[in-house]
């Protein structure tokens, strides 16, 4: 699992920007734009510790709606663009990958919602991510990460994960379904919850081309599609 689920750098949202939360009752996206500066995040064999201090009071957007957390396995590279569009209201939304073919890299991404916030602004998100191959065992061992661990501006926010995990099967992985499994943890907020993704992993077969297939007008075309 350390060759295959991998730690990719990522823009680390330390000053809160901020996405808009779906559904539309969670207003309150700020107008300033997210910040520039970029730190790498990083992952543990073993949890990361919390940053806040049990009972410590707290506030949530929506105080009488639940923790909203949400896991992405997407292929579009773009994944950070994807979110600085949505939090601008334009562009494509992401896509929840499916199916993997071997060697073909998917990108895990932890989010959440009305998430608790301390008096002065800090959030304590951190998750545990866990792999389950078609043939029943465990893609060694458990990854844990911090989601977010900083202070936010607003807390009407939807954060970008601190730590992006990429993945992808190797040519001995036996091909079926395989099951992601993330425990998300607010620890101000004292939540623990599970979601998971399945998708199928299998060998890519070129399709057949047809006898009228013109190479130039479908290259000239590729990007348009």
């Amino acid at each position: 699992m350390p060759r295959r689920i991998l730690f990719a750098t990522v823009v680390c949202l330390a000053a809160g920007c901020a996405h808009r939360v779906v559904p539309s009752d969670h207003a309150g996206m700020p107008s300033s734009a997210p910040p520039s500066e970029s730190k790498p995040a990083a992952t543990f064999s073993a949890p990361v510790p919390r940053v806040t201090v049990p009972g410590e009071p707290f506030v949530r957007a929506l105080p009488d709606k639940p923790f909203e957390p949400a896991l992405v396995v997407t292929t579009q590279v773009a994944h950070a663009d994807l979110f600085y569009a949505a939090l601008l209201g334009a562009g494509p939304g992401y896509r929840q990958a499916s199916r993997l073919y071997r060697g073909q890299r998917a990108y895990i991404l932890p989010l959440a919602g009305n998430y608790a916030v301390a008096r002065d602004g800090r959030t304590d998100l951190t998750f545990e991510l866990a792999l389950t191959k078609a043939d029943g065992t465990r893609d060694g061992a458990k990854i844990y990460g911090p989601l977010h661990q900083e202070k936010v501006a607003n807390s009407r926010q939807l954060l970008f994960p601190a730590s992006v995990i990429n993945y992808y099967a190797e040519a001995g992985d036996p091909a079926g379904e395989y099951l992601f499994t993330v425990r998300f943890q607010d620890n101000l907020g004292g939540d623990n919850i599970v979601l998971e993704h399945k998708f199928t992993v299998a060998d890519y077969t070129p399709p057949p081309v047809p006898p009228d297939f013109e190479a130039e007008n479908w290259v000239q075309s590729y990007y348009l599609n």
